[in-house]
């Protein structure tokens, strides 16, 4: 397909270390994502399948589990190569969906990682439906086909044969890729603003919603907590999630469903650091989402930032103003009346940091809590912190 820049050299410029092999596969997803959020339907729906090499068991009749893999499939019906979309998909960096948080080089990387993608794509072009098929390689300068039907509106990519250098990276076990694929768009599956997405693995035959594996495995608790600031209603979701890979305690802004800005919860509360011990005997990490009339009011476009002032003016001429510093400091105050299940003691943020312990809390947990606290020169409240 005849492309509006230089691929080969694009494919030049563009890092992608092998152990990052499944970002093409992500990059797919998220064009699923955004094409079901621009078709605006409520039931979107993304099929991924792994495609395996079995030709190291030939003709066995048990399943070989964890054969490598070759290359993945994924189908959405949202809205699909539309001449639009396909002029967009043409240019070097398109900023037909900056808003939508694409940056325009997804495609790239899928030839990074593997030898070609096919997409066959079905679309809504006034009041019939047409197809639209290319191949999307360094050395095919094919034209797409574009022909009527009859089929319902969907969208296939293909990213076929793996580089042996992300081929001997790709992790091979079905329970991987499906954690890998939820840490990667974890944000969605907790804001409910994910499509029913199914991973099926066709040569061990086994299929599941990723919906619901997040709601049964790794969603451990889940809690709302309503409050004010200066008469705004803001809404935080306590979530515990079972570790993941690169998971840390985190806060997150929140506007039109989605995060515009990430906090370490570290910073606000120093010694919550690493996993905790969840009372199902699960280690998990907290996160916290955040959403309001006030961020709702004031994101920028790009959903980049809120336009709060961080504190209140030295003139005083802000004495009216909800400030960030206020805002962020009551979600510090609900984050900590979270239930941390007993098995790390209470932490409460106020003008100076109090470590409290919980009434149930050993005496030796809360001693190793007090002179880690007394370490870094915090100030300890030896009370038991009122539930």
């Amino acid at each position: 397909m005849k492309l509006g820049f230089n691929l080969q050299n694009k494919l030049d410029q563009t890092q992608l270390s092998p152990t990052k092999c499944l970002v093409p596969l992500f990059e797919a997803i998220a064009n699923s994502f955004n094409a079901i959020e621009e078709a605006r339907i409520k039931n979107g729906k993304i099929t991924i399948s792994i495609h395996r090499d079995t030709s190291s068991a030939p003709g066995l009749k048990d399943i070989q589990p964890n054969q490598p893999v070759i290359g993945f499939t994924v189908e959405d019906n949202g809205i699909g190569f539309t001449d639009d979309n396909l002029k967009s998909f043409q240019e070097a960096y398109s900023a037909r969906k900056k808003n939508l948080g694409g940056k325009g080089i997804g495609r790239v990387t899928w030839l990074k990682a593997f030898s070609l993608a096919e997409i066959d794509s079905v679309f809504e072009n006034g009041q019939s439906n047409k197809r639209r098929t290319f191949t999307f390689a360094v050395s095919d300068d094919s034209e797409p086909v574009t022909t009527e039907t009859d089929a319902e509106r969907s969208t296939v990519v293909r990213l076929l044969n793996y580089l042996p250098d992300y081929r001997k990276e790709c992790p091979s076990g079905y329970e991987t890729i499906a954690r890998r694929i939820l840490a990667h768009f974890l944000e969605s599956f907790i804001l409910d603003n994910c499509p029913a997405i199914e991973l099926r693995d066709e040569y061990e035959k086994t299929s599941q919603s990723l919906n619901k594996y997040f709601k049964n495995q790794l969603q451990l608790d889940r809690k709302t907590t309503r409050f004010q600031v200066d008469g705004k209603q803001f809404k935080i979701e306590h979530i515990c999630l079972a570790a993941l890979p690169r998971m840390q305690h985190e806060v997150h802004y929140c506007a039109s469903r989605r995060t515009v800005v990430s906090q370490g919860l570290d910073e606000l509360i120093p010694t919550l650091r690493g996993n905790l011990l969840h009372s199902s005997n699960k280690q998990f990490f907290y996160a916290g989402y955040v959403s309001g009339e006030l961020f709702e009011s004031t994101v920028d476009e790009m959903r980049g930032r809120f336009d709060i002032p961080l504190e209140k003016s030295l003139f005083g001429a802000e004495v009216d103003t909800t400030t960030w510093e206020k805002v962020v400091r009551k979600i510090t105050e609900k984050a900590n009346e979270y239930e941390w299940h007993g098995h790390s003691p209470k932490l409460r943020l106020s003008n100076d940091l109090y470590i409290c312990a919980e009434a149930d809390a050993t005496a030796g947990s809360f001693s190793a809590c007090v002179s880690l606290c007394e370490a870094h020169s915090f100030r300890v409240d030896r009370r038991p912190a009122i539930r």
